[in-house]
């Protein structure tokens, strides 16, 4: 179906994300090469966690990037405010306020975010909540 790849593996003109998901057969269609490099492909979902110590702003123009570039969805989960900014291909922007769990749409079918009420409430570094 496909893979998750994490700020090591895929950057997207210069910048890293959280985390991400590619389809099995975008990955496939690059070569060995590119896989072992920088992959010249923007994820199809991506998220990103915005703590107190980042701006807002720069995340929300990252994102913006992201949808430019061919994300066709993707979360900004502000832990400080706990909302939610969906971004989503040729849709605005849709801010959910302290959502319980969050679905991958058919970008991802089955995926639902159910820790979100933890991490929401947790503070960085979050290595010992992903562990």
């Amino acid at each position: 179906m496909g893979l998750c790849v994490d700020a090591e593996r895929l950057v997207v003109r210069h910048r890293l994300m959280h985390l991400s998901w590619l389809k099995r057969d975008r990955w496939d269609s690059l070569t060995q090469e590119q896989k072992e490099r920088f992959p010249p492909v923007c994820p199809d979902f991506v998220t990103e966690l915005c703590s107190a110590s980042d701006c807002l702003t720069r995340l929300q123009n990252k994102m913006q990037e992201y949808r430019d570039n061919g994300a066709r969805l993707g979360w900004l989960i502000d832990l400080e405010t706990q909302q939610v900014k969906i971004y989503r291909s040729s849709r605005d922007v849709e801010v959910i306020q302290s959502p319980a769990s969050l679905s991958a749409e058919d970008i991802l079918p089955g995926f639902v975010l159910t820790a979100l009420p933890a991490i929401m409430q947790y503070s960085f570094p979050l290595a010992p909540l992903l562990s």
